[in-house]
This record gives structure tokens, C-alpha cells and sequence, in this order.
């Protein structure tokens, strides 16, 4: 018998289990978008986007944000500060970053149309990165004209295909994440 709350071997947050579920049993995301009832995981909801920067709600599952925060992005992100998805709790980030087809296999693509300058953009990976890090803050602020979010990060957890990445796969991460920021400034 397999357990319903585990999803390939992660246990699934409390915050997470009243969440509708995919035919595999994986929680679908509160930022997804609905198109004739079905679960569109490459697009944002707009309106929920909306909800959650006037409620400060998790990204993910939806209740209300605590005073820490978590943020997920790739190497570009971590190495800026900079991240174009929105808030959520600690523990939906890091389940996200072990279960997420996205991050775990990168066979997927996501729209992301709320990058708004340039200059914010090439800090934040908008193709699919290996390594994907969960930043950790508690101090955040949005910036509507870029559409995105600049942290100083208290704590950094790094992931590879869903597992905890390796030092040495971290640092290659970052020392590429900041010669192709720094590469494309003028």
C-alpha cells in the first residue's frame, strides 16, 4: 500500500493536503491557471498572483505567509537576489524543489510573462537551470517595474534533479551564475 500524502518519496506539507491533485496524486500549485477545469501548470493565474501580493500568501499553497520566507529560482536568482516567482513558506519551496517536474526533470516550460525590464531579466534564469536554489528571507521587497522580487537571503539550500546538490556542484553553479550576469552587463 503507498502512502497518498507522499509524492516520489516526499512527504507532502500539511499546508498542501487540502490542495486539489493531479491523476498522480501531486498537489497542484495555488499559481496555477484553470482552462475549462483542467490544471495548467505553465502559467501563472493572474488573479491569484494579484491575491497573494495583496494577502502575502504562499505561492504554493495558498495561506498566509509568516515573517520568513521562501523563494525559488536557479543560480542567476541566488547569485542576484532577484527572483520572478513569489513568496512561500519554507516547506512548500523546498517540496516544490524535490517534486516539481520542472525543477526535478526540466522537461517542461513555463511562461513567465511578469519580467518587465531588461535589467531585471537577465538576472533571473528564464530558461530551465539544472540547479535550483531556495532562498531564504525575511527581508523581501517587490519591484513592480521589473516585476520581480529582491531578497537578502538569510539561508541558501541548493537542489539538483531533486536532491541536495553537492558543494562542489554549488560552487560551479554560482562561479557560472556570475560570469553570465556580469558577461552581459554593459
Amino acid at each position: 500500500m503507498t502512502d497518498s500524502n507522499v509524492i516520489r518519496g516526499v512527504k507532502i506539507p500539511t499546508r498542501c493536503l487540502g490542495l486539489p491533485r493531479l491523476s498522480n496524486g501531486m498537489p497542484i500549485p495555488k499559481f496555477a491557471s484553470w482552462k475549462n477545469g483542467v490544471a495548467d501548470l505553465t502559467t501563472m493565474n493572474a488573479e491569484y498572483a494579484r491575491h497573494a501580493m495583496q494577502f502575502k500568501t504562499c505561492w504554493i499553497c495558498g495561506q498566509k505567509l509568516g515573517r520568513h520566507c521562501a523563494f525559488v529560482g536557479g543560480p542567476k536568482s541566488a547569485h542576484a537576489g532577484v527572483y520572478s516567482d513569489f513568496p512561500m513558506h519554507r516547506e512548500c519551496a523546498e517540496f516544490a524543489v524535490q517534486v516539481c517536474p520542472y525543477i526535478v526533470y526540466g522537461s517542461n516550460y513555463r511562461k513567465n510573462p511578469t519580467l518587465n525590464t531588461d535589467d531585471m531579466a537577465r538576472m533571473v534564469d528564464n530558461d530551465n537551470p539544472v540547479i535550483f536554489c531556495v532562498s531564504v528571507a525575511s527581508r523581501y521587497q517587490y519591484e513592480p517595474s521589473a516585476g520581480v522580487f529582491v531578497i537578502q537571503p538569510d539561508e541558501q539550500l541548493w537542489f539538483l534533479h531533486g536532491k541536495p546538490a553537492t558543494p562542489e556542484q554549488i560552487a560551479d553553479a554560482k562561479n557560472k551564475a556570475q560570469a553570465e550576469i556580469e558577461g552581459k552587463k554593459t
